[in-house]
């Protein structure tokens, strides 16, 4: 009888291989994923809302199976969404380092919210139609009101602790409304207005707010 002998050698290659199979494997998933994550983002910068699976799979490549074979639920893949913006963008909702007078602090603010305007409002627009069930949209819209909000105390810092809390309170309130990126979406998307038009609107707004006379 002839005995076959089983070299340890390739029983420790087959051993080696199985770890390259699974990386292989992951990073054929994270592909994926980033493709399907990228085509559901260029879809929302085109200003189409609630595209479909299969549309998301057209322009990812992939199957449309493999969508939600990447991601549990359209919810998660939302979030993927929001958390790759984030990385891509989020520089621009750190609180601002602005020095100088008043006027200078206004214009570098209103050029930061038109900068923030511009690189988002498609996605944001889009993305808003989807926001009634997606709790991860609802948590992403209010913190990105929070965190804008929080750049007006940090801009406007002397100007706010000059004045009695009640009165720092509404003068807070209205500079945010001022310079929102909702009120600049009012002015481009609604009014048709152009951005040299608009940026002067808003400063304006600021300056009138902050009692300063720009009309000298």
């Amino acid at each position: 009888m002839t005995t076959h002998t089983v070299s340890p050698t390739a029983d420790l290659t087959k051993t080696l291989d199985v770890p390259d199979q699974l990386d292989g494997r992951r990073m054929r998933t994270e592909r994926g994923r980033e493709a399907v994550i990228e085509a559901l983002l260029a879809i929302y910068e085109e200003g189409v809302s609630r595209p479909s699976a299969a549309a998301i799979a057209l322009r990812a490549g992939v199957s449309e199976r493999s969508v939600f074979r990447y991601f549990d639920d359209r919810d998660s893949l939302i979030q993927a969404i929001i958390t790759f913006q984030t990385e891509r963008i989020g520089h621009l909702y750190a609180k601002p380092n602005f020095s100088g007078t008043t006027t200078e602090r206004i214009n570098a603010l209103v050029e930061l919210r038109l900068t923030i305007y511009d690189k988002t409002n498609n996605v944001v627009r889009a993305a808003a139609s989807e926001i009634a069930e997606s709790q991860q949209l609802i948590k992403a819209f209010d913190f990105r009101r929070q965190v804008l909000s929080q750049q007006i105390d940090k801009v406007f810092a002397p100007e706010l602790a000059a004045l009695a809390p009640a009165e720092a309170a509404e003068l807070r309130a209205a500079l945010d409304v001022a310079a929102s990126v909702e009120q600049i979406d009012y002015l481009r998307h609604h009014k048709g207005n152009s951005v040299e038009f608009t940026r002067s609107i808003v400063k304006l707004t600021l300056h009138a707010l902050l009692g300063i006379n720009t009309s000298n």
